[in-house]
């Protein structure tokens, strides 16, 4: 059998103050270009493209990281999951902590 080495870590967090999260492509919900340093797309894809993630502050408000309902409002760890051959596999956004 061959096992296969995870590797979990942190890569920011996400704030949530309407119980809500989202996870979505931002170039759905964010105006601008890729290359525009003025734009919260353009923001959000020098975040991603610089380090591989992190967190952003969209345009001075709580920090956005990545739908679905939470237990309340917040702010949630998120981590990446990576295969032994460094390709993300998941992510988790830890919403209540366990025991």
């Amino acid at each position: 059998m061959t096992v296969i080495k995870k590797i979990e870590w942190l890569a920011g967090h996400v704030t949530v103050d309407s119980g809500q999260l989202m996870v979505v492509d931002p170039c759905y919900v964010l105006e601008g270009e890729y290359e525009d340093k003025q734009s919260d797309y353009g923001a959000i894809c020098r975040v991603i493209h610089t380090s591989g993630s992190g967190e952003w502050v969209a345009s001075g408000e709580a920090g956005t990281a990545v739908g679905a309902e939470t237990n309340g409002d917040g702010r949630f760890p998120v981590y990446i999951e990576e295969n032994s051959d460094g390709a993300v596999v998941a992510i988790h956004i830890r919403l209540i902590e366990e025991d």
